[in-house]
């Protein structure tokens, strides 16, 4: 989704309503989602001295496997979010960081970059299907969830076999 700054500034003080889809196609394997599907954007933009500020709200649903026992969950997400555009080599006064501002050439503000960035963000580093997940076996790789092995996994670092008989005495 891109927006073009001689409309907004056409409409300068004016909230212009925003309301889009788009496809999430980055690889995001490594933070253990399976599906991330289509993401909804609601907001506004709104142009005022030299500035385009962005208010809205990301929607998605993603399903991802849990870190421990690799089970699929879907969760649903809804993520309030803020951003500010300016035009590459304006000056603002403005009590916002330079690292808050994204910055764009030409007429044309591509919205997708943070909108993507934010649902990066949002995904959790380790979901979990629940909180007392108690995972795979490590040595039969059994989902401990649904039974018990029975493995010997109290298994003691070869380097430490003496340290661990010193506090049987």
């Amino acid at each position: 989704m891109r927006l073009r700054r001689s409309e907004l500034e056409r409409a300068a003080g004016v909230s212009i309503p925003l309301s889009f889809s788009f496809p999430f196609q980055e690889k995001v394997n490594d933070r253990g989602v399976l599906s991330l599907l289509e993401i909804h954007f609601s907001g506004e933009a709104l142009y005022t001295q030299r500035l385009v500020t962005m208010k809205g709200e990301l929607r998605f649903d993603a399903t991802l496997a849990c870190s421990r026992c690799l089970k699929p969950l879907r969760e649903s997400f809804t993520i309030p979010i803020q951003e500010y555009f300016a035009q590459k080599g304006d000056h603002l006064t403005t009590t916002l960081e330079e690292d808050e501002i994204n910055r764009y050439s030409g007429d044309e503000i591509d919205l997708l970059p943070p909108l993507k960035e934010w649902v990066l963000l949002s995904l959790p580093p380790y979901p979990l299907c629940s909180p007392d997940c108690k995972g795979l076996c490590p040595i039969c790789g059994a989902n401990r969830n649904e039974k018990e092995c029975g493995c010997e996994t109290d298994q003691i670092d070869p380097r430490l076999a003496d340290l661990a008989k010193f506090f049987e005495k």
